[in-house]
């Protein structure tokens, strides 16, 4: 209950602390009643297992800074990560000069092996390859003419009659020692199968190895995900399918037919996945981009071998899958590494994807929106054995995740091909345990772990902006905020940043965003907290 006023007693001063960053992204919740570790809005941060909200790391091109794969490339549109006992290659589909191209990425250096593939696999400069790779070699297809097969060393092509790859396939997979084929523009709900152990030229039957998903539904298949054992997820455009693929059911060598007696009821019905790479494996289960939200097919807990539809489960941030574009959204490509769940999307109008989502699997927290990033294809590479993120974006680079452990403090780390980015951390806003009464502001502190920016820290009540400070502080120490230049953050230890916020008007509910100011830099925030004074109701009202 709100206290009376009594001109005896002094007003209450109650703190508010927010310890942790834990809690990731909530701005569907009013920003009062999201949790005490929550942000209402996160932009550029990754926390991970000691709860800090840092600067996301960069990612520069590869070889080198802002170096393209091959000299005229405009665009990277797709990528896989070859790898065999002889062989340790990047495959990138690229736009050069205005034609389609095809590179390698070994020992650190690129190669245009465009002139090697079969002249019957002539993808267009805007091809976004399927590419799937099992027995030792890579299976590559456009949605056109003649598929090819790729050893690491030499293409061979992967023949055109009702013996062979469809060649018109978008969708490939290699699961259960087979290949799948689909996304046949004139078969959209059929998928084909090759022989087991083989899927060159002569080993697939389309009248024998091929079943239908939906009898005729009308729903097209839109992509095909590994899941446990047999199991084949089928995600179709307003439906998800699973399939028992079993190869002993299909007589190995024989017909595909027990397949379709294998379909196990659709999970899901009004509900499908956006795009052919709108997905990934994580865990046990497969997250994907719905046209409501990212979902999960996943196992049942109490029933082993049965799986169910999630909920939304990026309702915390459906403020952000909202500025999806939609018209864009069949380009969305995810991408799990490590303990994150990475989804390039378009948001804003984007005609292409210019940022990312971030789910952390470990905390089962968003992280809200990285921007700068605009990837339309998105690999893991195994060189050395040490895996990384790679992604192809819409300038041309490949760019490799500047995540080493050892270089995390070093301002380079926190660029993107030599261009900074901003930080953003805005907590959630508090009422100091007091919801019906005004407050008079008192102190804010902000603790920092490191950093090197110039930091901009405002006081944000009822939802206005009513005061912004900014000072100079030095290596070591606290300091109290003052000047007109925003606080020059450059330590690489621990900073308490500490501002009076007396003589501010009242308010019922306020935060403290604190993001970088241009040309941006990175922080590590530890904790953020606050004190006011409780003001009393009066006896008359």
């Amino acid at each position: 209950m709100p206290s009376l006023s009594n001109e005896q007693l002094d007003d209450v001063l109650s703190w508010e602390f927010q310890q942790d960053f834990s809690g990731g992204e909530n701005s569907f919740h009013r920003s009062t009643l999201i949790d005490p570790n929550q942000c209402q809005h996160l932009l550029n941060v990754l926390v991970r297992d000691n709860y800090e909200a840092r600067t996301r790391p960069g990612a520069d091109a590869i070889p080198t800074v802002s170096t393209l794969p091959i000299l005229g490339t405009t665009v990277a549109r797709s990528l896989k990560y070859f790898d065999t006992p002889t062989y340790h290659q990047l495959i990138a589909a690229l736009t050069i000069t205005g034609a389609f191209g095809i590179g390698k990425y070994e020992a650190g250096a690129w190669t245009d092996i465009t002139a090697a593939k079969p002249a019957s696999f002539a993808p267009t400069a805007d091809a976004k390859l399927a590419m799937a790779q099992g027995i030792d070699k890579l299976l590559l297809a456009y949605g056109d003419g003649q598929a090819a097969i790729y050893d690491g060393a030499a293409f061979t092509a992967a023949g055109s009659t009702n013996a062979d790859c469809p060649g018109d396939a978008t969708i490939l997979l290699w699961h259960t020692v087979r290949m799948f084929a689909a996304g046949r523009a004139t078969a959209p709900d059929t998928i084909y199968v090759s022989n087991l152990l083989d899927f060159s030229a002569g080993q697939w039957d389309w009248t024998k190895r091929s079943f239908r998903i939906g009898t005729g539904d009308g729903d097209p298949i839109v992509s095909l995900g590994k899941m446990q054992g047999n199991i084949m997820a089928v995600l179709k455009r307003n439906s998800i399918w699973l399939v028992d693929t079993n190869p002993v059911s299909d007589g190995l060598f024989g017909t595909v037919s027990a397949f379709s007696a294998a379909e196990l009821t659709p999970i899901a019905e009004g509900i499908g996945c956006v795009g052919r790479d709108a997905w990934c494996n994580y865990g046990n289960d497969i997250l994907f981009m719905a046209q409501d939200g990212i979902r999960s097919v996943q196992r049942m807990q109490a029933a082993a071998g049965q799986w169910e539809l999630g909920d939304t489960l990026s309702q915390p941030i459906q403020s952000i899958i909202a500025r999806i574009n939609q018209s864009a959204w069949a380009g969305i490509t995810a991408k799990k590494y490590q303990e994150l769940a990475l989804f390039f999307v378009p948001i804003d109008g984007s005609a292409t994807n210019n940022a990312v989502i971030v789910w952390n699997g470990r905390l089962r927290k968003w992280l809200g929106l990285w921007t700068n990033w605009n990837g339309l294809c998105v690999e893991v590479t195994r060189f050395l054995g040490i895996p990384k993120l790679v992604f192809g974006d819409t300038t041309g680079y490949v760019n490799q995740w500047k995540d080493t452990p050892t270089l995390e403090k070093e301002d380079s780390t926190y660029t993107d091909n030599a261009v900074g980015y901003p930080t953003q951390v805005w907590p959630k806003s508090w009422l100091f345990n007091e919801p019906i009464t005004t407050k008079t502001g008192d102190t804010t502190i902000l603790k920092f772990s490191a950093g090197n920016s110039a930091v901009l820290v405002s006081w944000i009540a009822d939802n206005a902006e009513i005061k912004n400070w900014t000072g100079v502080f030095t290596q070591e120490g606290d300091i109290l905020g003052e000047g007109t230049m925003p606080f020059l953050l450059a330590s690489s230890g621990p900073i308490t940043i500490t501002e009076n916020i007396r003589g501010l008007i009242d308010f019922n509910e306020a935060y403290v965003k604190i993001e970088t100011a241009a040309p941006f830099g990175w922080f590590w925030l530890k904790n953020v907290s606050a004190a006011a004074f409780i003001n009393p109701l009066n006896e008359e009202t």
